[in-house]
């Protein structure tokens, strides 16, 4: 229970996605969200993007990008990381997620 924004707070530093936002239908591959242990069943049936998705699991490859919660200036700039390698996709305060690209590094 809460208020919108405590909702969005709480997700915000759970690092949770939510559909519209984080998670984009036919984009978004479920490894850059961290959710895959809860989101991904590896014995089920056939499934669009399976082929990827077990790839990606069995190699141990890194997605591209990940979902990170992120710090924000004043003027809503993420903290640490290059303007170019991180888009931020949800916001609360001075908190953020964004995802940040794999090859980002802190400054």
């Amino acid at each position: 229970e809460g208020t919108p924004e405590e909702l969005l707070a709480a997700r915000i530093e759970a690092a949770w996605p939510a559909h519209g936002a984080e998670l984009e239908t036919g984009s978004t591959l479920p490894a850059e969200t961290g959710i895959t242990a809860v989101a991904v069943s590896f014995s089920k049936g056939c499934y669009p993007g399976q082929e990827l998705v077990e790839r990606m699991d069995s190699r141990g490859a890194a997605a591209p990008r990940s979902l990170r919660v992120v710090d924000l200036d004043a003027s809503g700039s993420v903290v640490g990381f290059d303007p170019d390698t991180a888009v931020v996709t949800s916001r609360c305060g001075t908190r953020a997620l964004a995802y940040v690209r794999r090859s980002a590094t802190s400054a």
